[in-house]
């Protein structure tokens, strides 16, 4: 009787992609905000390098319509790890956008959890319309 059972489903599966997400839009933001200090203080380059770097991933997670016809690019999961891994390295040459870096470099390591899990990127979803009375 014990063999005609079948083992439950693990329906507790985590999903790490858009963990990831978040954490890489607030990263990215971080290094946005240490990039603009960064223009004053520091060094004006690495200011303007990181400004830069900030507004792409933030245009890049956010759910911008152009970007997500890119398809390949902008689905797989590995190429953001290893850009997202690019643009942290860049934030270690200015102290205000380090805290940014350091959190770019944790979504980096939570998208390859997700890739090895075998997730694919999916956009956020859409808010529902309220219905109509």
């Amino acid at each position: 009787m014990a063999a005609d059972k079948k083992p439950a489903a693990n329906k507790s599966r985590f999903d790490w992609q858009p963990w990831a997400r978040l954490q890489a839009l607030g990263a990215a933001f971080f290094i946005l905000t240490g990039g603009v200090i960064g223009i004053f203080y520091p060094d004006k380059i690495f200011g303007i390098i990181n400004t830069g770097v900030g507004a792409a991933i933030l245009l890049m997670e956010y759910p911008v319509t152009p970007l997500d016809r890119l398809g390949f690019v902008s689905r797989n999961l590995w190429i953001r790890v290893f850009l997202y891994l690019a643009a942290a390295a860049g934030t270690t040459f200015q102290a205000p956008a380090t805290t940014g870096g350091f959190c770019m470099v944790c979504a980096a390591l939570t998208y390859a959890r997700a890739a090895i899990n075998g997730e694919i990127f999916a956009p956020l979803p859409k808010p529902a319309k309220p219905a109509k009375k």
